[in-house]
């Protein structure tokens, strides 16, 4: 008897053990059997067998349907019709495009009033004056 990892790898599946299908196995062309015990119970005890094997033991188990007895199909309820999709509701107002523009111009305002308290903060880190329009007027005369 072969040992892959900590499970051994049986020739056949031995009477009593059956094919563990939530399972999928390690090895290539081999299933997991157990011994039909409870894993809650502390005694299962698992192994791996050829898939040859496995099938065969399925062939071998499977009961076969009887024929006999008629197919019995429920008529199936019918399907409620789906409601239609209530539409979108409009957030924003119908000036969109004004709405917008009035936004950005703010905001460019607002940046060119940041930069221009950097500057005259910069000047008087500097020691230099601050110029207003009147001296700017004066200077060019």
């Amino acid at each position: 008897m072969d040992v892959y990892r900590h499970w051994s790898v049986l020739d056949h599946i031995p009477d009593g053990w059956v094919i563990d299908r939530y399972a999928g196995s390690p090895l290539h062309g081999h299933v997991f059997i157990t011994n039909g015990e409870s894993i809650l119970s502390g005694k299962q005890i698992r192994a791996l067998a050829p898939e040859l094997s496995a099938l065969l033991y399925c062939k071998r188990n499977q009961q076969p349907k009887p024929q006999d007895e008629p197919s019995i199909q429920l008529p199936l309820p019918e399907p409620k019709p789906e409601p239609e999709p209530e539409p979108p509701r409009q957030l924003i107002d119908d000036e969109y495009r004004l709405t917008m523009n009035n936004l950005a111009r703010k905001k460019t305002q607002e940046k060119l009033l940041q930069d221009i308290l950097t500057d005259m903060h910069i000047c008087k880190l500097e020691g230099e004056g601050i110029v207003t329009g009147k001296q700017i007027g004066r200077a060019h005369v």
